[in-house]
């Protein structure tokens, strides 16, 4: 695949995903969030800086905010 098919096939995904995020509990959001969260420590603990990206890119997706 192309990196315009993989960009348009994640537009899609974050289309599809925003909106489902707006709609889950307060509870369900704060337990994901709490879960990327710990993710996101372990990706950056390690030296692959995919890692990184790709937790980066659930957040971003997902429209959560990445812990500082």
């Amino acid at each position: 695949m192309t990196a315009s098919t993989w960009k348009g096939i994640l537009s899609m995904l974050a289309m599809v995903l925003g909106p489902l995020m707006r709609l889950l509990t307060p509870t369900i959001k704060t337990a994901l969030e709490k879960a990327l969260g710990e993710l996101w420590k372990k990706a950056v603990a390690t030296s692959n800086p995919i890692d990184d990206l790709f937790v980066g890119f659930l957040f971003d997706i997902l429209g959560l905010n990445r812990p500082e």
